[in-house]
């Protein structure tokens, strides 16, 4: 006859959940890690360890951040960057996600398309200056060009093979509940795919912010963020040439919060954002 076990017995041998650290502390983590690298930086400076003529203090690059914020300069700047970089972004996801999901649910496109896109997604965008200096001059529409030039390739090959990676299961599994072509691709092709053109537009974002940076300083002329770094390093101010690039950096980490806030409203049944839930 069998015994029961007592009940101590039973709790002792449950498996233990693995300790979760409080929530305030898992945020303020990444805040922590920056502050003792910045101290580190400020002290290695202070003890002539580290040349302060071409790597000023932190706390000297946070007054010239504050002296930036201050300036209409910056604001003006800004604008022409991020005007550039969402103009070219916008345009390349809009020719980038279709093309991909038809190339990825129709063979003969995709063996029509793919010669194409693999001779042009090795072209580096640094390649393409001469060209579109030639063509459109240090223009707006050059730096959106080269955003709209990077950003297509990626996110075409991740949509077109996230669709391609769906499971057949589902899909023969939907077709046997009689949905229809559209209604497969509207309710299992699409929440398949998804997830993976998310993460493909997020990382693409910060390299269009790059990108449009980047161009500026190559290209010359007009205005954006790029200028007004080229300008403050050819001026001597080192100090506030970190500002700046603190403060594009800031941008860029902002952006991806944004992204990645969205995504999880958007898909808030995928395992990767239920396992972020308490």
């Amino acid at each position: 006859m069998a015994t029961a076990l007592p009940l101590r017995s039973v709790a002792s041998r449950a498996p233990k959940r693995p300790r979760s650290w409080p929530r305030w502390v898992r945020g303020g983590l990444p805040f922590w890690t920056v502050a003792i690298v910045l101290l580190a930086i400020e002290v290695l400076i202070a003890g002539g360890v580290v040349d302060g003529r071409y790597l000023p203090r932190p706390s000297h690059v946070a007054v010239g951040v504050v002296r930036l914020l201050a300036q209409p300069s910056l604001w003006a700047n800004a604008a022409a960057t991020w005007s550039a970089a969402l103009y070219g972004f916008a345009i390349g996801l809009a020719i980038a996600i279709p093309a991909g999901l038809v190339a990825g649910r129709s063979q003969v496109a995709w063996h029509v398309v793919r010669p194409l896109v693999e001779f042009l997604r090795p072209l580096p965008t640094v390649a393409m200056i001469p060209l579109v200096v030639l063509l459109w001059g240090p223009s707006t529409f050059s730096k959106a060009f080269l955003v709209c030039f990077t950003t297509i390739w990626p996110v075409f090959i991740q949509a077109a093979y996230s669709v391609r990676d769906t499971n057949p299961t589902a899909i023969e599994t939907a077709r046997s509940f009689g949905l229809g072509r559209r209604a497969v691709i509207r309710r299992v092709v699409l929440p398949s795919a998804l997830p993976g053109i998310a993460t493909a537009v997020r990382i693409q974002a910060s390299i269009a912010l790059l990108v449009t940076i980047t161009s500026e300083v190559a290209l010359g002329g007009g205005g954006g963020l790029g200028i007004l770094v080229f300008q403050l390093d050819q001026a001597g101010d080192y100090v506030g040439m970190y500002a700046l690039l603190v403060l594009i950096g800031v941008q860029g980490m902002l952006l991806g919060s944004l992204l990645a806030r969205m995504e999880r409203r958007l898909m808030p049944w995928h395992a990767a954002h239920r396992e972020e839930q308490p």
